[in-house]
């Protein structure tokens, strides 16, 4: 019999994608996991298809709304009191698209919330339920934080940001027992490129992505949850501050 404690984790934007198959691989792992997520349908619809994710606690929040979020964070302090892991993967639809110099500032700044500012207060709230304890934080980049990324200047900003934002808390909150890290995917097969192919020519994505791929194909869900939870594990107990690139080597050859 498995007496051993639960640790507590939290993953933003578990109902889909990247964020589903963290979900999995946590509760394969034993994780107590709390998500959230903006539409109760899609969450409903992941735990028909998957039945084990009646243990995931999940909470419907929009995380940009800065009432929702604290309101979220107070529920975990509630109900658990603490976070052991927390993984920042929420994202919603690229809004700042095209020439910088033709999108209007309002775009901007939305692309800038939700890209950088809503994870930086998801992480401030996460580090107040891990100061007691200590833990492990791993934020989902992109590689356009770490490569440029022509059309997507702000959102390619944003994830910079996030970066930098990652390695600085590293350093000051380690002597608090906390790690942070990022994960840094490149072309995955999520709902979002599944809605590209289906409205563009299936045949030219994939040979565009196989052309900038030395591996010629997307990457999985699962790929990325793997590199995800190595970084939470104990097995990378003396990983600090690092960017674990998951791209099958496309960003070797420069620009997305």
């Amino acid at each position: 019999m498995n007496t051993k404690k639960k640790k507590i984790a939290f993953v933003s934007g578990g109902s889909k994608g990247i964020g589903l198959a963290i979900v999995h691989k946590m509760l394969e792992q034993n994780y107590q996991v709390i998500t959230c997520g903006r539409s109760l349908d899609d969450w409903n619809k992941a735990k028909t298809k998957n039945p084990e994710l009646d243990e995931v606690d999940f909470i419907k929040t929009d995380l940009c709304d800065k009432q929702e979020l604290n309101k979220l964070f107070a529920t975990i302090k509630k109900k658990y009191g603490h976070l052991n892991a927390a993984v920042n993967n929420a994202a919603v639809q690229i809004l700042a698209k095209g020439q910088f110099t033709d999108i209007s500032e309002d775009i901007l700044r939305q692309n800038l919330d939700s890209d950088l500012w809503m994870p930086i207060m998801c992480i401030k709230k996460e580090l107040e339920l891990m100061l007691s304890e200590g833990g492990s934080i791993v934020n989902v980049t992109s590689i356009s934080g770490v490569i440029p990324t022509p059309d997507a200047a702000m959102y390619s900003a944003a994830k910079y940001g996030l970066e930098g934002l990652t390695k600085t808390l590293a350093l000051e909150l380690i002597d608090k027992n906390i790690r942070l890290n990022t994960v840094a995917p490149g072309p995955i097969m999520t709902p979002r490129w599944e809605k590209r192919v289906k409205k563009q020519d299936c045949e030219e994505i994939y040979a565009g992505v196989a052309a900038r791929s030395p591996m010629k194909r997307f990457g999985t869900p699962e790929e990325v949850a793997a590199g995800v939870l190595w970084l939470l594990s104990d097995e990378a107990s003396y990983v600090l501050g690092h960017t674990l690139i998951i791209d099958g080597g496309m960003s070797l050859r420069g620009n997305v």
